[in-house]
């Protein structure tokens, strides 16, 4: 076994990701803090989360994660195109909740 080297080094040398550079590249994607607007809308887009949720009997998670709910209160899309290009928002999501998201984004301006 090589100085210092162990299982991990060995699997680093492989080209396995370390966690340090996973956990790195997830905090330079994080979106910016929210304005006291963006507040509001985030506030309410989980009150609506919760509840779509329990009406659907699944995890909040998996109507929109909180990295979403924040990219939708920074980015306050006004259209589906808009909404499409909010990190989290793919073409299922959009058709399954785009109406809904989009009014409640709306009513924060």
């Amino acid at each position: 076994m090589a100085a210092g080297g162990g299982a991990g080094a060995a699997k680093e040398s492989e080209g396995w990701p370390c966690q340090g550079r996973w956990r790195a590249n997830a905090l330079a994607v994080a979106p910016a803090p929210l304005s006291a607007k963006g507040e509001a809308l985030a506030k309410r887009l989980k009150e609506w989360r919760a509840a779509e949720a329990k009406q659907l009997g699944i995890p909040a998670y998996m109507v929109l994660n909180d990295r979403t709910v924040a990219s939708l209160a920074q980015a306050r899309p006004a259209n589906p195109r808009q909404l499409l290009e909010v990190n989290g928002m793919g073409p299922a999501k959009v058709e399954r909740f785009g109406k809904e998201i989009l009014e409640l984004c709306g009513a924060a301006e």
